[in-house]
């Protein structure tokens, strides 16, 4: 499942199962690293200690009014990192998924609770599809880490 958290103007934590899922995701294909050669011949592996790479939930074929799509996402709407700063909540929200097998977002704690990754989520956008007949959309919740636990890139 794809989970989201946030937290309330009034302070209370909302964790919240996504439905409908993303039916598509975009992570970085690999691990983000460097591999040099010094002049004696040793290879050097450079990783950051943070990933400025973007990541993407995409939403095919839902139409406006089509529930619980249109619901769900007046509330993705109000995780962007833009609207909750100007409403003075915290900007970062939790994101955990283990539907994909891959980005590093499935961490469990020791009692088997879900460790959610703290994201900044810089897109929430839609955009209706090309051609006639009933209004479709693609839509994106675009994100990038904020996790200084975050380990898997």
């Amino acid at each position: 499942m794809f989970w989201i958290r946030y937290q309330e103007r009034d302070g209370r934590i909302v964790e919240l199962p996504l439905n409908p899922a993303p039916s598509a995701i975009e992570y970085p294909d690999k691990r983000s690293q460097k591999v040099l050669t010094s002049q004696d011949g040793a290879v050097i592996v450079q990783r950051p200690m943070r990933d400025a790479r973007p990541r993407k939930w995409l939403w095919r074929g839902h139409g406006p009014t089509a529930e619980p799509y249109a619901s769900q996402w007046k509330i993705l709407e109000g995780l962007e990192y833009r609207y909750r700063v100007e409403n003075a909540l915290p900007p970062s929200v939790g994101v955990w998924e283990d539907v994909s097998g891959v980005g590093g977002f499935a961490r469990l704690d020791g009692n088997g609770q879900r460790v959610y990754t703290t994201v900044k989520v810089t897109e929430v956008d839609r955009t209706p599809r090309q051609g006639g007949g009933p209004v479709i959309y693609e839509s994106v919740l675009s994100f990038y880490i904020d996790d200084p636990t975050f380990r898997a890139f």
